[in-house]
């Protein structure tokens, strides 16, 4: 264990950077470059791929205006982060989520009398 006291905590904070930074650099090429090459904006392909739908469903989608998107002339773009959030917002329960639900309904109920 290391005696640490409060003026060499700077320099333990220094050092403990240092090692991170340097495992952050032995992953593999394509663990470094993988976040840096995700684009924050997709093309209707790129989004139609990420989401495993087809084109003209996603037309479909952006017709009825039921997908986040962003259209400047005729190009669309979809943000990846409202993508996951769309996805993520269409999440139904189990049966055992929605089975605790209405227990907790029924006992809540059963204490305002």
């Amino acid at each position: 264990m290391i005696d640490m006291t409060f003026s060499s905590m700077a320099e333990l904070l220094y050092q403990l950077n240092a090692k991170v930074d340097m495992l952050i650099d032995r992953g593999t090429p394509d663990q470094r470059s993988a976040v840096a090459t995700e684009p924050e904006f997709m093309t209707l392909p790129q989004a139609a791929e990420f989401l495993n739908r087809s084109l003209s469903t996603l037309y479909g989608l952006v017709n009825r205006k039921e997908i986040p998107h962003l259209k400047n002339g005729k190009r669309l773009a979809f943000k990846r982060s409202e993508l996951i959030e769309w996805l993520e917002s269409g999440r139904r329960k189990t049966n055992a989520q929605e089975l605790a639900d209405v227990e907790h309904q029924m006992i809540s109920l059963n204490k305002r009398k």
